[in-house]
C-alpha cells in the first residue's frame, strides 16, 4: 500500500520535475529571440539613418550652392546698380559741362562761329550726352531688371534649399534618436539572453555536484574537502610534517564564495564574473560552476604560512616530488593549486 502511494505521488511529480528544464529552455529561447529581433530592429533603423544622411547631406549642399547663386546674384547686381550710377553722373557731368560751354541748341550755324577745336569739342559732348552714354545705360538698366530676376530666382531657390536641409535634418535627428533607442534595447535584451543563458549554464554545470547529491566534505588539517579525497591529503600532509615541510590552504569553495572571488580578481561586471578569461584575472580565477574548488577537489596550499607563488619554493619542490602518490597533481599556471586532475 505504502509503494502504491509513492507511486502515485512520483507519477504525479515526475511531469513538474521533467517540465522545469523545458521552461527554462524556453525562457532562453524567448530571449534569444527578443534579442534577435532587436538586432534586426536595429539593423533596418541603422540602414535608414545611414540612407537620410545621404539625403541630409544632399540636401545641405543643395542649400550651400543655393545660397552661393543667390551671393553671385547679389554681387552681380550691385555692380551693375554700381556701373549705372556712373554712367548717370557721366551724362550729368557732360551735360553741364556742355552747358558750361555756352553752347544750345540754337542750330549748327552758331558752331561755325567756334574754332574748330571747339567744335568738335562741343560734337563730342553732345554725340556723348546724347548717343553712346544713353546706350549704355539703357543696356545697363536691361541687365539690372535681369540680374534683379535672377537674385529673386536665387533667393526662392536659398529659401526652398534652406527648408528642404532643415526638414533633412530634422528627419536624421529622428532616426539617429530611433537608433539610440534601439541600442540600449539591443543591449537589454543581449544582457536578458546571456544573463539567461549563464543561469542554465550554471545550473547544468551545479547539478551532479550541488543540487543533484549534496558534497560530503571533510576537514584535514584545517582544510576542508570532498570525503572522497581526504584520507589522501590526511596521508600526505602527515607524511610532509614528518619531512619538517608545514602546509596549510583553502580547499572546497562553495559557488558564492567563486563569485565573490572572481568579483575580487576579475572585476565586477556579468561578463568579467561569469565569462571573462580565467587567465585575464588577477591572480587567474577559473568561472562559476567550472573550478574544482567548488567539488571540493582541489586545495591551494601555503607552506610555512604564506601562499605557495612560485615553483622554486620549497614548499612546491615538496609536492612536485611527493604529491602524485597521493592522486594529487598542479596546474601548471599556479603553483599553489593542487587537484585530482591537475585542473
Amino acid at each position: 500500500m505504502r509503494r502504491t502511494a509513492f507511486a502515485v505521488v512520483f507519477a504525479a511529480l515526475l511531469p513538474f520535475v521533467a517540465v522545469q528544464p523545458a521552461l527554462a529552455k524556453s525562457k532562453t529561447e524567448s530571449a534569444r529571440r527578443a534579442a534577435a529581433a532587436a538586432k534586426a530592429k536595429l539593423a533596418q533603423v541603422t540602414a535608414q539613418v545611414q540612407a537620410q544622411q545621404a539625403r541630409s547631406a544632399a540636401a545641405t549642399q543643395a542649400a550651400s550652392a543655393a545660397r552661393q547663386r543667390l551671393r553671385s546674384a547679389q554681387v552681380a547686381e550691385a555692380e551693375v546698380e554700381h556701373h549705372l550710377a556712373q554712367v548717370r553722373a557721366s551724362v550729368h557731368d557732360i551735360a553741364l559741362r556742355f552747358y558750361m560751354s555756352g553752347i544750345t541748341n540754337a542750330g549748327t550755324g552758331n558752331l561755325a562761329a567756334l574754332d574748330p577745336a571747339a567744335a568738335a569739342r562741343a560734337d563730342f559732348l553732345r554725340s556723348s550726352a546724347l548717343g553712346l552714354q544713353s546706350d549704355v545705360a539703357d543696356e545697363l538698366a536691361a541687365t539690372r531688371q535681369d540680374l534683379e530676376a535672377k537674385r529673386k530666382a536665387a533667393e526662392s531657390a536659398a529659401a526652398l534649399a534652406a527648408s528642404r536641409s532643415r526638414t533633412a535634418a530634422s528627419a536624421l535627428a529622428s532616426l539617429r534618436a530611433s537608433q539610440a533607442q534601439q541600442l540600449r534595447l539591443v543591449g537589454a535584451t543581449e544582457s536578458s539572453y546571456l544573463a539567461s543563458l549563464r543561469e542554465d549554464q550554471l545550473a547544468a554545470r551545479n547539478t551532479h555536484y550541488v543540487r543533484g547529491a549534496k558534497i560530503s566534505l571533510t576537514t584535514v588539517h584545517g582544510i576542508t574537502v570532498a570525503t572522497s579525497i581526504a584520507d589522501n591529503l590526511g596521508r600526505m600532509l602527515d607524511a610532509a610534517d614528518a619531512d619538517g615541510y608545514h602546509f596549510s590552504g583553502s580547499g572546497y569553495r562553495s559557488s558564492e564564495s567563486q563569485i565573490a572571488l572572481r568579483r575580487a580578481h576579475c572585476g565586477s561586471s556579468s561578463y568579467d564574473v561569469y565569462d571573462k578569461p580565467s587567465s585575464q584575472c588577477h591572480p587567474p580565477t577559473a568561472r562559476p560552476g567550472t573550478s574544482m574548488h567548488e567539488q571540493g577537489l582541489a586545495v591551494d596550499f601555503s607552506y610555512n604560512g604564506s601562499v605557495i607563488n612560485s615553483h622554486s619554493n620549497a614548499g612546491f619542490q615538496w609536492l612536485r616530488g611527493h604529491a602524485a602518490r597521493y592522486g594529487f597533481y598542479n596546474l601548471p599556471s599556479e603553483a599553489w593549486h593542487w587537484s585530482v586532475n591537475g585542473n
